[in-house]
């Protein structure tokens, strides 16, 4: 097992045994059906406050017959009648075949799904599974191919991701599901279904931009142990000329501090080429002020121009290595306790 991180104390219990994953205490949360959204919303608040006050000692109780995490699904396929999954707020009628601004259907695709051993060393092997689409569309993306093409790739339901996952896990080739994309948001009730059908005790990790809505936050909370999220902007223009992603550092800001309130993080600043100033600057800053103590931070310098890049000056480059290393000072001399710093260009 890899060497344990201070920041994840409860991820590295569940891979020990001592600690059931979030969505299996879920299973164990009693819930009643209700009719309206609204009433859905008031039983799910209701449940995650019993989580709340008994943590772990209700992992010795048996599965509900209808649990906080049956619950969830119901709550995320009605959410898909005017899907607000992500901020964009679509409020597209994925159900009836509506697509929104991410295209992506009510039935999820997965693009691939293989035992990754790029991810940090806590993480590996990991159990990827790529969906297809995203709810941005940065221009430098390096998984374009699967990203901006929500069609591609192969139709898959929570069973049969929970089955791929499960043999993994039996043969020990994997240590945790880890959802990505594109992005996963999209598919959030895809993985509450594969959650529903997992076997294994896999923690669930979310590899994802935090564009999620608050509505998705909200059914992550008791879904998800480890949030494997990208911090990529310090400011709103940055974000919108690169990824056309509006109100990016208002909804990003309110998904970390959320996030940190009912799981674990791994923060990811990808360093981009002429954003140190606007962008690492900022964002490591605000991580030191507000989660100093509570994410763990990889700085990484692997940035390489790719897909539209090229049409932005700024971006049309590799890193320079006094860029990185920058960047890297400001880390180094911030408040935050957890960090690593992967490499030089």
């Amino acid at each position: 097992m890899a060497e344990e991180v201070e920041a994840l104390s409860n991820y590295f219990a569940i891979l020990k045994g001592k600690a059931l994953p979030a969505f299996k205490l879920a299973r164990k949360i009693r819930c009643e059906q209700r009719g309206s959204l609204e009433e859905m919303w008031e039983e799910h608040r209701r449940a995650a406050a019993v989580i709340l006050e008994e943590g772990g000692a209700a992992a010795g109780r048996q599965d509900a017959p209808y649990s906080f995490l049956d619950l969830k699904l119901d709550i995320a396929q009605r959410l898909l009648e005017s899907c607000v999954l992500c901020e964009r707020r679509c409020r597209a009628n994925r159900k009836e075949g509506r697509l929104g601004w991410c295209r992506v259907g009510a039935q999820s695709r997965v693009a691939s799904c293989f035992e990754h051993w790029g991810e940090e060393a806590c993480l590996i092997p990991s159990g990827t599974i790529f969906f297809a689409g995203c709810n941005w569309r940065c221009c430098y993306c390096q998984n374009f191919d699967i990203s901006q093409f929500p069609q591609s790739g192969v139709a898959w339901g929570g069973k049969e991701i929970a089955g791929w996952l499960d043999r993994k896990a039996a043969s020990g080739a994997v240590i945790n599901a880890n959802f990505v994309g594109g992005d996963p948001t999209p598919n959030l009730h895809t993985i509450i279904d594969a959650a529903r059908n997992m076997k294994s005790s896999l923690p669930l990790v979310w590899n994802s931009n935090m564009y999620m809505s608050e509505e998705s936050m909200e059914l992550l909370d008791g879904l998800v142990d480890v949030y494997l999220a990208d911090f990529r902007y310090g400011n709103d223009e940055c974000a919108m000329r690169l990824s056309e992603a509006p109100n990016c550092l208002s909804t990003t800001k309110r998904n970390f501090l959320l996030a940190s309130s009912h799981a674990e993080l791994i923060v990811r600043v990808l360093v981009l080429p002429s954003h140190i100033d606007c962008c690492a600057r900022n964002i490591i800053a605000w991580l030191g002020e507000n989660l100093p103590d509570k994410a763990y931070v990889n700085l990484m310098s692997q940035y390489r121009p790719c897909y539209k890049a090229f049409g932005q000056p700024d971006i049309a480059r590799q890193l320079k290595k006094e860029e990185f290393l920058r960047a890297a000072a400001f880390l180094q001399k911030s408040r935050i306790k957890n960090y690593e710093i992967q490499g030089l260009p």
